[in-house]
């Protein structure tokens, strides 16, 4: 198996600076994995974190079109938490 690091070729030391971006390949990885889960299980959990990640998708969607702003005033916090007792 080749080393991730890069050798040096004037003083047979490895350098700091990996040949392949970890992050990409791991995604990579991921993404493989994701496309053939290999037992029912698996295929299970895939589909439903594609149905959560729709479901967030188009939760951001309409909260962000939604062109609401809720004010947050001591009144309405009052309203939530109830009032603040002090001793």
């Amino acid at each position: 198996m080749a080393s991730p690091f890069a050798q040096s070729s004037t003083n047979g030391q490895s350098s700091a600076t990996p040949t392949r971006r970890p992050i990409l390949a791991s995604l990579g990885a991921f993404l493989s994995a994701a496309r053939r889960p290999p037992t029912a299980l698996a295929r299970a959990i895939v589909t439903v974190l594609a149905i959560k990640l729709v479901a967030v998708a188009g939760m951001f969607v309409f909260f962000h079109f939604a062109k609401q702003h809720v004010t947050a005033d001591a009144a309405a916090i009052g309203r939530l938490i109830g009032p603040a007792s002090l001793p």
